[in-house]
C-alpha cells in the first residue's frame, strides 16, 4: 500500500518462485491537488437587499458539493442572501474522491438603509406658492435627488441639495419625489403628493370715489372672487371686517383704502385704491342788511373754496326787476337802485340769486331773501 501526497509514477517487477524476474511494469499513482476554497461577497450590502455569496474552489475532481448550513446543499457556488445585520456565513466543499473537505468562513457586513421621511413647509397654499422640503436623514455623505413634477419650471425642477425651496406658479397637485444615496450605493426614496390652490382675487368699487366733508359717506361694494373673510383699512385709522361697508370720514385728502380678502384654503390677496376726501366749498348769506348800521349795511356772501372768476349775484325787488347784478366776488351791494348807482331801497323783503363755481368745478346756484332794514 502506497500513500502518495503527489502524482507518482511506480514500476513493478514480479518474481517466481525460482527468482525470474518479469518485465518491469509502470503505473502513475495521480494525487489530486487539496480543496480549497474562497467566498467572496460585496463589501457592503444595502439592508434587505438581495446580494450573492460566490464560492472560488480549486483542488479536488472538480465534482464539488457546498454545504452552506442549515440545511442548504447545492452543486452550484453560490447562494443569493438577505440579511439585514452584519451575519457571519461557513461553507463546506467537497467533491467525488476521498480528497478532504475545506471549509471556509465569510461575513457579509450590512449597510443601513437610509429611511427617508418628507416635510414641507407650509404643507399647502395658492400659487404662486414657495415650499421649503426637507428630509430626516442628516448624515453629511449623503446624497440627494429631488423631482418637483414641475415641468413648466425647467432645470429647477430638479434639486440636488437636502432642503431645497422651489415655487410653484401653477394651481395643481404635484408629485414630489425625494431619492437618498448612502455612498455605499443604498438607496430609499419618498413622495408626497402637494396640493397648489387658485387663491382668490381682490377688488372691490366705492360711492362715490370722490366727495366732500359736507356729505363724506362711502360706500363700499366688495367685487372679490373666492373669497371668505375681508379685512378693510380705510386709510384713516378706520377698518372694517363687513363684506361691503359703509365708512365717514371726517378729514380732507387722498386715502388709501386697502382690502385684504381671504380663501377657503387660508390664502390672501389684497388691493389698494385712493378715496378723495375734498374740502368743499363753504357760503353763508346773511338774512337782513340796515341801511343806517355802519358795518352790516352790504349785503355780500361770505365763503371759502369759491372759484371768484366764476360768480354772479344778482338781487330783485318783490316785482321781478332785477336792481343790481355783479360777477365780481368782491362788490357787494349797497342797498341801491341802478345798480348802486341810484337812491336807497325801500324798506322791505329782496331776493337774491347767485351762481358760482367751487374750486373743484363744480357749479351751484343758490336763491333766498334779505330784508333791508331803513
Amino acid at each position: 500500500m502506497v500513500s502518495p501526497t503527489t502524482t507518482t509514477e511506480y514500476q513493478v517487477i514480479a518474481y517466481d518462485s525460482r527468482n525470474c524476474a518479469s518485465q518491469p511494469a509502470s503505473v502513475e499513482i495521480e494525487v489530486l491537488p487539496p480543496l480549497d476554497i474562497v467566498v467572496t461577497t460585496p463589501s457592503a450590502i444595502c439592508q434587505g437587499e438581495v446580494s450573492t455569496l460566490v464560492a472560488n474552489v480549486t483542488g479536488g475532481d472538480g465534482n464539488y458539493v457546498y454545504d452552506w448550513g442549515n440545511g442548504i446543499i447545492t452543486t452550484t457556488n453560490t447562494l443569493d442572501i438577505s440579511p439585514i445585520v452584519n451575519t457571519d456565513f461557513m461553507v463546506v466543499v467537497s467533491d467525488g474522491c476521498s480528497t478532504p473537505n475545506d471549509t471556509a468562513y465569510v461575513t457579509a457586513v450590512v449597510s443601513p438603509m437610509p429611511d427617508v421621511h418628507l416635510m414641507r413647509n407650509p404643507y399647502t397654499g395658492c400659487a404662486p406658492l414657495s415650499v421649503t422640503f426637507d428630509n430626516n436623514t442628516d448624515n453629511l455623505t449623503y446624497t440627494y435627488y429631488w423631482e418637483f413634477d414641475d415641468e413648466g419650471s425647467g432645470v429647477n425642477n430638479y434639486s440636488d441639495l437636502k432642503r431645497p425651496t422651489h415655487t410653484f406658479n401653477e394651481t395643481g397637485e404635484y408629485g414630489i419625489l425625494a431619492v437618498v444615496t448612502t455612498p455605499l450605493g443604498c438607496v430609499d426614496s419618498s413622495y408626497l403628493t402637494l396640493h397648489v390652490h387658485d387663491g382668490p382675487l381682490a377688488d372691490f368699487v366705492a360711492f362715490p370715489w370722490s366727495t366732500g366733508l359736507f356729505d363724506p359717506e362711502i360706500s363700499f361694494e366688495d367685487l372679490s372672487l373666492d373669497a371668505i373673510a375681508w379685512e378693510w383699512d380705510f386709510g384713516d385709522g378706520g377698518s372694517s371686517g363687513s363684506q361691503h361697508p359703509v365708512h365717514v370720514f371726517l378729514e380732507q385728502g387722498e386715502f388709501p383704502v386697502t382690502l385684504t380678502v381671504y380663501s377657503q384654503e387660508g390664502c390672501i390677496d389684497t388691493v389698494t385704491k385712493s378715496i378723495e376726501i375734498i374740502d368743499d366749498h363753504r357760503i353763508y348769506f346773511p338774512t337782513d342788511i340796515n341801511l343806517r348800521s355802519q358795518g352790516n349795511d352790504e349785503f355780500y356772501p361770505i365763503g371759502v373754496g369759491v372759484d371768484e372768476d366764476n360768480y354772479q349775484m344778482t338781487i330783485y325787488n318783490r316785482w321781478g326787476e332785477m336792481i343790481f347784478t355783479t360777477k365780481d366776488w368782491y362788490t357787494h351791494w349797497q342797498g341801491r337802485y341802478d345798480m348802486d348807482k341810484g337812491d336807497y331801497v325801500p324798506q322791505g323783503v329782496y331776493t337774491y340769486v347767485v351762481t358760482l363755481r367751487d374750486k373743484y368745478g363744480k357749479d351751484y346756484t343758490y336763491a333766498g331773501t334779505v330784508t333791508v332794514f331803513k
